[in-house]
């Protein structure tokens, strides 16, 4: 952050991505006989669709969205969440009234931030330990997913490449 007392300048930086290591088909010692190659690619429904076409033996191999979800989850600690907030309905009527961030005019903003302030010690003392109880079973829960599918691509057997998720893509 700069300033010369008038004006305010914001400078944000990115940290340089890492750089993959790449890898040469010699050095793989890959036996085309016994070893299966997949190929793997986001799907727009799917985390990853996974094809093996080798040796006339097609295979497609996908965990779809919703699977995930559900995997992960997500489902079942959304309907706890919505539970809790029917339970204390000033949080449902604060949050159905609170005017949108999402906007380029100034006035509407500053309506944002006030109704935010006025309101800030009831969403604060609502959201408790309890939810982060729930967000690291939700990590956990995430972590367990990227796990099982991992294995479900690789047969149950150790997959050599390391399989990780990014934003939503699958790399192995």
């Amino acid at each position: 952050m700069e300033t010369d007392g008038i004006s305010v300048s914001f400078l944000f930086a990115r940290p340089p991505k890492a750089k993959c290591k790449e890898v040469k088909w010699s050095s793989i010692n890959l036996d085309l006989e016994k070893d299966r190659v997949w190929a793997v690619d986001p799907g727009i429904t799917d985390v990853f669709v996974a094809s093996d076409g080798h040796q006339g033996n097609h295979e497609i191999r996908r965990t779809s969205t919703k699977e995930y979800h559900h995997m992960c989850g997500f489902n079942l600690e959304n309907q706890r969440i919505l539970k809790w907030k029917k339970k204390h309905r000033l949080i449902i009527d604060i949050e159905q009234n609170m005017p949108s961030a999402k906007t380029s005019d100034l006035a509407a903003f500053d309506d944002y931030i006030k109704y935010t302030f006025i309101h800030h010690s009831t969403i604060t003392n609502f959201l408790d330990v309890r939810f982060n109880k729930s967000k690291f079973k939700r990590y956990l829960k995430k972590q367990q997913a990227v796990s099982e599918i991992c294995r479900r691509l690789g047969n149950g057997k150790f997959i050599v490449s390391i399989c990780y998720f990014t934003k939503g893509f699958l790399y192995l």
